[in-house]
């Protein structure tokens, strides 16, 4: 399980990348952006549930 601090260090990032889509330009970018988001969606599910 994560503590607070490292949740809200997910958070952070996860709007960070949403705006980074948001202002994506180039297809591929736009397609990495969007699987590190998911990624990190992924990890940070995994990690609360232990």
């Amino acid at each position: 399980m994560v503590g607070q601090s490292e949740y809200l260090l997910f958070l952070r990032e996860l709007g960070r990348l949403h705006i980074d889509l948001q202002n994506c330009s180039d297809t591929q970018v736009c397609i990495d952006i969007s699987q590190d988001i998911l990624l990190l969606q992924k990890a940070l599910d995994l990690t609360a549930i232990q």
